[in-house]
């Protein structure tokens, strides 16, 4: 079955100052290691918990702002350049975002433009809770079924089928 390509970005992750550099490195090169950092944390638990291990892993995860802060509440800058590299590589049919810092990153990107966007509170946001988090990853669901079924029409129009 089709499977739209789906990118979620995050705000910024964050490592102790004693994170060693390469693992630090790793997690922004190397999606597989990405996936099992995000698995480690809260978030991560959080979201598979919603989107279920087929889905979570299906995702592509990454940053609006790549770069790591050295504590949990920490921000670093939205990294414009970054967000554009990531969509165009990744070319994705979704793009879903988590927290305030990637829905604004996300309205200022040219190659978002022309590709939907669904957007979701931080998973480990103040007052929100796991259900809230599941209804988002049930209306993602729903859109990809929707996709799948779009998709499928217009490759059996594209095949000539149905015409008389």
């Amino acid at each position: 079955m089709n499977q739209p390509k789906i990118i979620a970005f995050m705000q910024n992750p964050w490592f102790t100052i004693e994170t060693p550099r390469t693992v630090v490195d790793k997690y922004k090169t190397d999606q597989e290691f990405h996936k099992r950092i995000l698995l480690e944390t809260m978030s991560g638990q959080r979201l598979i918990n919603a989107f279920g291990p087929t889905v979570f892993h299906a995702i592509h995860w990454d940053n609006v702002a790549p770069e790591a802060a050295p504590e949990a509440d920490g921000e670093t800058e939205i990294d414009p350049s970054h967000v554009e590299k990531v969509i165009s590589v990744i070319e994705p049919d979704l793009i879903i975002t988590f927290g305030n810092l990637a829905k604004s990153a996300l309205k200022n990107s040219i190659l978002a433009e022309d590709i939907h966007v669904m957007n979701c509170h931080h998973p480990n946001a103040r007052y929100k809770t796991a259900g809230d988090l599941g209804e988002f990853a049930i209306r993602v669901s729903e859109w990809c079924d929707q996709w799948r079924i779009d998709t499928a029409r217009d490759d059996y129009k594209k095949k000539g089928y149905g015409k008389k």
